[in-house]
């Protein structure tokens, strides 16, 4: 019970200091760098099997990446983690909260490099692929949430640069400077 109360106050803390802003405007990357066999998740335990059309795992807009296990999964956005634990058929998974109601979901994991409260930047790595929970291979579950609202990755999110299996991001540039490109007058 205690730990329920610690975790509704820690999430309550983490929305009160993200200003509002419209969700779907944030910045998001894929958080791996092979996209080949990305695929719609299909009910549990039934990976490589005919989609059960009727089911509800089927409509799901999250996706499935099979990947190697150990493979480096990466932050999709800047945020907090507002889990990162063993939670039924996600296994070990990990939560990221971003400006406003949107968050995104990263399950089947087999080791998780951060914890509840961490703050992550774009592109950091926080886990590698596994199969843990309710899957049959190794691979990562990928969702994109937006006020309990699922949002389809392919739509929301772009891939990535890449070197390699991590992610490469260019720093960011430091406050009062100048892009050198916008420092160049033509006459």
């Amino acid at each position: 019970m205690r730990a329920i109360v610690l975790r509704v106050l820690l999430l309550l803390l983490i929305f009160a200091s993200i200003p509002p802003q419209d969700a779907r405007a944030v910045e998001l990357i894929w958080p791996v760098c092979d996209l080949s066999r990305t695929g719609p998740v299909l009910e549990p335990g039934r990976e490589g099997a005919p989609p059960v059309m009727d089911s509800p795992w089927w409509r799901l807009p999250a996706r499935k990446i099979y990947l190697d296990f150990g493979t480096p999964v990466h932050a999709a956005g800047f945020g907090v983690i507002i889990a990162a634990e063993r939670r039924g058929p996600f296994g070990l998974m990990i939560d990221v909260q971003h400006k406003g109601s949107l968050f995104t979901r990263y399950g089947h994991l087999q080791s998780l490099l951060v914890k509840a409260g961490d703050r992550v930047a774009l592109g950091q790595k926080i886990a590698t692929v596994g199969s843990s929970g309710r899957s049959t291979r190794p691979g990562l579950y990928f969702a994109i949430h937006d006020n309990l609202e699922l949002i389809d990755p392919l739509a929301a999110a772009r891939e990535p640069p890449c070197q390699g299996e991590d992610v490469v991001l260019p720093p960011p540039p430091l406050r009062g400077t100048t892009p050198l490109a916008s420092t160049v007058t033509s006459p």
